[in-house]
């Protein structure tokens, strides 16, 4: 009986809802989700007696350097040194919007991965060339052995750039259901405030 007596309201809003959701999303531009894989190896040792460990400190070594290099993500200016570099416009909005837009991990002592999304692809793919280039000369420049020799090997994969567009049928879909839902609530909100000044007069 509430949705008969409502029920002009509740198929209005609830086409309005999903129709305007499914609009929205055909008409969204693609996102190009950009993953850049960087393996650290420590290529020049020095020598030491606990040879039979030298692979393990290999090991400690790269992973402390990888900590260096996720610490690059997280610092404006070498951020805007990567759009520099790939002569990509930044739009900075804020320093915390700046950062926010990349995501390093570290999986492995030798291996970090950095995630970004950009609308434009060309500029993704130049931007995250322009990242490998930027760590790898950092890298190798930035520890050497007493001879002038790099002591890390910083090793950046082709990038993965993928096309992602909004899942139009599940977002109207679940348009859809939530706006059915929310319509119910008006409706029996508004039914409850219409039924509680007879309430009191009673």
């Amino acid at each position: 009986e509430l949705l008969k007596r409502n029920r002009w309201f509740f198929i209005v809003f609830l086409l309005v809802a999903t129709l305007a959701t499914y609009i929205i999303s055909s008409r969204a531009k693609p996102i190009y989700a950009t993953s850049l894989s960087i393996t650290v190896d420590r290529i020049h040792r020095q020598a030491t007696p606990d040879y039979q460990y030298d692979g393990y400190y290999a090991i400690q070594a790269s992973d402390l350097f990888s900590q260096t290099i996720l610490s690059w993500f997280l610092t404006p200016s070498t951020l805007l040194e990567f759009y520099q570099r790939a002569n990509v416009d930044p739009k900075i909005d804020s320093l915390g919007g700046l950062t926010a837009r990349f995501r390093a991990r570290k999986f492995s002592a030798q291996n970090i991965v950095v995630q970004f999304s950009d609308p434009d692809r060309a500029a993704a793919e130049k931007l995250a060339k322009a990242i490998g280039d930027v760590v790898k000369e950092r890298g190798e420049s930035l520890n050497k052995d007493a001879e002038g020799q790099g002591i890390f090997e910083v090793l950046p994969a082709v990038p993965v750039v993928v096309e992602t567009k909004p899942n139009v049928p599940l977002n109207t879909g679940v348009a859809f259901l939530a706006s059915a839902v929310t319509a119910f609530v008006l409706v029996a909100v508004r039914r409850y405030l219409q039924n509680e000044p007879d309430a009191y007069r009673s």
